[in-house]
């Protein structure tokens, strides 16, 4: 009679904590330090278990880069910051709240977006890790820009919409606005208005 597995939900539930703990410290530390100086001892201290837990419940740099991708691909964040926007009833309240949308889930995934950025750069096998991260977004704005495009009645190609929301939606552009300590509302004002002007230059001309 085959044997059945048994897996303690006590257990599991401790090996989950112990996995959430190794990927905040992991996160903290390649935000901190850079992905190319952390070590994996540093992120066992900071996470407060053996260097060889870290091994087994994740693996070594590269497997806690993709455990971070794989955390915040399906964040809750993520996915309700921009499930609404084909609700938008017009072109300029599209960008807005588009631009809304984004400010909410890079509250939260901005830090660990360039984490990844960051690794990628060091180690080429990550930039799967990168693209895994980017493509859901670059898919969602493409759909965005097609809506606007609708919306405002432009005979602009998709590829010209997504170029000017990458460029100011892109985790860059934010980024550097954070290196001015400027407020998350002062980066979301500012954004909506310059890529409203962006966009602005796509749209049909007006006949007078």
């Amino acid at each position: 009679m085959p044997s059945r597995s048994y897996r303690s939900p006590v257990r599991q539930d401790a090996a989950l904590r112990t996995r959430g703990a190794l990927l905040d410290a992991a996160e903290q530390s390649f935000a901190e330090h850079g992905y190319a100086r952390v070590r994996i001892a540093g992120v066992a201290k900071s996470a407060g278990v053996a260097v060889n837990t870290v091994y087994t419940s994740v693996g070594g740099k590269p497997e806690l880069v993709r455990a971070i991708v794989d955390r915040y691909v399906d964040h809750p964040v993520v996915q309700s910051a921009l499930a609404d926007l084909d609700d938008s009833p017009t072109a300029d309240r599209l960008v807005v709240d588009l631009v809304a949308g984004v400010r909410s889930s890079y509250e939260v995934t901005l830090r660990p977006a360039l984490v990844v950025i960051d690794a990628a750069r060091d180690d080429p096998g990550l930039i799967t890790a990168l693209d895994a991260m980017t493509a859901p977004f670059h898919a969602r704005l493409r759909h965005v820009a097609a809506r606007w495009i609708d919306l405002s009645g432009s005979s602009a190609a998709v590829d010209a919409v997504f170029e000017r929301l990458w460029f100011f939606l892109g985790y860059g552009a934010w980024d550097t606005l954070a290196s001015f300590a400027w407020s998350w509302e002062e980066r979301e004002r500012w954004v909506a208005q310059q890529l409203g002007v962006a966009l602005a230059e796509l749209r049909p001309a007006r006949s007078h």
